[in-house]
């Protein structure tokens, strides 16, 4: 492999690895003359080129500068100055280039003007020589001499122009980039495992827009994020679901998803989302009566029908006014009650209890009192009637079921139901709970098989 391959392999190497921003970056690949390859990446910044020339401890026999596109370039004036006077011998050191017809070898002297390094000095005057006449090859050499000063300077000049230039796109580039990022929010594969990551409540399973397909930013992302008004909002492409140890209930290639308010990654579809948490929680219920040998458990779930004041509210009409004496015309009230036996069942009642698993009554203190009631095998409690607001268990509260809904209407999300219609009937309907048990005592307390 000759020098200019070893380079470019260290180069290559380098930018693969690297994670900084490939539009704002080259790397410095050199060869030492005792033969030992390195490469380091260049930010264009002063600190960087610093670091790189405080590296070279020993002189050079290549370089090579390559930009993130594979395309070789000059180094910056300062590499270059830095390097000569670091060390006179890198002047012979070979700079690989990109020439018309393919790649060009320089030494890294020819790049840089003499007296830009300070290289030639001023002789004090001769008096002498100032006397005698200057003969016609005596003029003609300085001519030459000025000649190639000259085209020294221009060169340099060039060759730093460019450098502001490329420096000015460069920096040009990486705002636009770093705007790009910030409108469009990618999220890539390893921002999941960040320390400071958390799924959002909602989650919508979508295939990419063309804006997302289009940008570089979003290369290799796994979806992007999302706020509409109090509510962020996290987009996954299908083919990424599998990677993100996220479970969804039930799995769509397009739908939106919230969090089931018993685990941070399980994720339930909108429009099943209340039946859901309505069955877990009276099977919960039921799984609780059954760990302390219970004999009897019912659930039963009453709703407070909407009153003819709330009906005329809801379409822009004034409430009936109460008579002269006093008696109110009209449903003023919520008097009317619809009720649902959610849960009805017999056990044996023969089994010793046991600390049953909560999940949705978990910070429910009447639950963990009936628990540890149970539990305690004194005073054995036979029955117990608790009542609740359904929707003290639900993960869906009104004003968040409003701000979905908005959300979803801005995405174009069709919904067959209305979230705040459902959020609505759970908060007017209470739960009630009674639990039996058998009149004798129990036998002592037994492990959770």
């Amino acid at each position: 492999m000759d020098t200019f391959e070893s380079l470019m392999d260290a180069a290559g190497v380098l930018l693969r690895e690297s994670r900084t921003d490939p539009h704002s970056r080259q790397v410095l690949a050199v060869q030492t003359q005792s033969g030992a390859v390195s490469a380091f990446e260049n930010d264009l910044s002063a600190d960087a080129e610093a670091r790189f020339l405080s590296a070279q401890k020993e002189p050079l026999s290549a370089l090579l500068c390559l930009w993130a596109n594979g395309k070789p370039d000059v180094p910056s004036i300062r590499i270059r100055e830095g390097l000569l006077r670091a060390d006179p011998k890198n002047a012979e050191a070979a700079l690989y280039l990109q020439g018309e017809e393919g790649i060009v070898k320089r030494r890294l002297a020819e790049t840089v003007a003499p007296r830009r390094l300070g290289l030639i000095k001023e002789a004090p005057p001769d008096r002498e020589k100032e006397k005698r006449i200057i003969s016609k090859k005596e003029l003609l050499g300085w001519a030459d001499n000025l000649r190639q000063t000259t085209r020294e300077a221009a060169a340099g000049a060039a060759s730093f122009v460019k450098e502001k230039r490329d420096a000015v796109s460069e920096r040009s580039i990486e705002r636009r980039l770093e705007n790009e990022r910030k409108t469009l929010k990618p999220v890539f594969l390893e921002d999941l495992a960040a320390a400071d990551f958390r799924f959002p409540p909602m989650i919508c399973i979508e295939d990419p827009d063309e804006k997302h397909m289009k940008s570089v930013v979003c290369k290799g992302s796994i979806g992007f994020q999302s706020r509409e008004d109090d509510l962020q909002i996290l987009h996954l492409y299908p083919e990424s679901l599998d990677q993100t140890g996220v479970s969804f209930f039930p799995r769509k290639e397009k739908a939106a998803y919230f969090a089931d308010n018993s685990s941070s990654n399980f994720y339930v579809n909108l429009e099943e989302y209340f039946e859901f948490q309505k069955k877990a929680r009276i099977d919960e219920l039921e799984q609780i009566a059954f760990c302390l040998g219970a004999i009897h458990v019912e659930a039963r779930l009453i709703e407070q029908e909407r009153s003819q004041s709330e009906e005329k509210k809801k379409v822009g009409l004034k409430a009936p006014k109460s008579n002269k004496a006093g008696v109110e015309s009209g449903m003023e009230t919520r008097e009317a009650f619809k009720a649902e036996v959610a849960l009805s069942t017999d056990f044996a009642g023969n089994n010793a209890p046991w600390r049953p698993v909560l999940r949705y009554f978990n910070n429910e203190a009447s639950i963990l009192s009936l628990i540890d009631m149970r539990l305690n095998g004194e005073n054995t409690i036979k029955s117990k009637t608790y009542s609740w607001d359904f929707s003290r268990s639900s993960g869906i509260q009104k004003r968040t079921a409003a701000n979905i809904e908005n959300a979803l209407k801005k995405m174009k999300y069709g919904m067959n139901l209305s979230l705040v219609e459902k959020a609505s009937e759970e908060k007017r309907t209470m739960l009630k709970y009674t639990i039996r048990f058998k009149a004798e005592k129990p036998e002592t307390e037994q492990e959770n098989p």
